[in-house]
């Protein structure tokens, strides 16, 4: 009788603990746990104060005209949390200079053999969740060109997903070994 008592006890924890898995968030901002009194913290905390929390993407997009880019970057403006879009626009005005006429020096961070290399300002910090989805909507209106992604909030977006399905698969080979 005792051991069917400590049985359903351990079965009651166990399915409490299912129940709170959506509940349980992770936190992977690891800076929270650097002390108060740390340099790097004190750092991190001006860095905040005078640049604000802002995390940026780079998206090379393959293969486009700079007018098709102009066009995708007004409807990519539009996505949620998106701050500013950086790109050879912003130096040079395109309307009243061909880009055959700008200097190299100026047009091959942005623009080369086609492609384009645009900087994405984001108006939350990197480890913010709610810009997997403003990602997604990026990527969904450049469907249609060949894009490279890199940026933190992707290396954070990676880790998360990484995570997640390694928690699964722990839970999937411990749940066996209890029962």
């Amino acid at each position: 009788m005792k051991k069917l008592l400590i049985f359903i006890g351990v079965i009651a924890l166990l399915l409490a603990s299912f129940l709170f898995i959506p509940k349980t968030t992770t936190n992977y901002d690891m800076t929270i746990y650097l002390p108060d009194s740390s340099g790097t913290k004190q750092g991190l905390e001006i860095i905040k104060e005078e640049f604000e929390q802002e995390s940026t993407i780079q998206i090379l997009v393959m293969d486009v005209t700079p007018t098709n880019l102009l066009s995708l970057m007004e409807t990519i403006a539009l996505t949620s949390h998106v701050k500013n879009i950086i790109w050879l626009d912003d130096y040079v005005d395109l309307s009243l200079v061909p880009i055959e006429f700008i200097d190299a020096e100026t047009l091959s961070p942005f623009y080369q053999d086609g492609d384009a290399l645009i900087t994405i300002i984001f108006d939350t910090d990197a480890y913010d969740i709610t810009l997997d989805d403003s990602v997604n909507d990026i990527k969904s209106v450049l469907s249609d060109y060949e894009i490279h992604l890199r940026g933190e909030v992707l290396t954070n977006s990676q880790a998360r997903n990484v995570a997640q399905g390694e928690v699964s698969k722990i839970m999937y080979l411990i749940i066996p070994i209890i029962l």
